[in-house]
C-alpha cells in the first residue's frame, strides 16, 4: 500500500505540475489578451476622438460657410434691389420725357394743322 500511496503522490504532484504549466500559460495567454484588448480599445478611443474633432471643425466650418453664404446672399440681394430701384427710376424717367416730347409734338402737330386750317378758311 505504501507503494501505492507513493505512486499516487508522484501521479498528483505530477497532475499539480502539469495544471500549474496549464493555468500559467492560460493566464499569461489571457493577460497577452487582454493587454492586446485594452491597446485596440485606446487606439479605438482615440481614433473616436480623432473623429469627434474632425466632426465638430466639420461643422463649424459649414456652418461658418453657411453664414458667409447667407450673408454674401443678402448682400447679392441688396445689390440687385439698388440696381433694379435704379433702373426702375430710369425706365420712368425715359418714359416721362418721351411722353413729354409725344405730347410737345403732338401740340405742335396741332398748332400747325391749326393754324392751316385757319390761313385756308382765310
Amino acid at each position: 500500500m505504501n507503494h501505492r500511496s507513493e505512486e499516487v503522490k508522484v501521479l498528483l504532484e505530477q497532475l499539480e505540475k502539469e495544471h500549474q504549466e496549464v493555468l500559467a500559460k492560460a493566464v499569461s495567454e489571457h493577460q497577452a489578451i487582454l493587454t492586446k484588448k485594452e491597446e485596440e480599445s485606446a487606439t479605438a478611443q482615440r481614433r473616436i476622438q480623432e473623429i469627434e474633432e474632425t466632426l465638430e471643425q466639420t461643422r463649424k466650418e459649414h456652418e461658418d460657410a453657411i453664414a458667409r453664404v447667407i450673408s454674401e446672399h443678402a448682400d447679392t440681394l441688396k445689390q440687385k434691389d439698388k440696381e433694379s430701384l435704379n433702373s426702375l427710376h430710369q425706365t420712368e424717367e425715359e418714359y416721362y420725357n418721351a411722353l413729354t416730347k409725344l405730347r410737345n409734338d403732338h401740340a405742335e402737330v396741332l398748332e400747325r394743322q391749326s393754324l392751316e386750317a385757319s390761313i385756308s378758311l382765310d
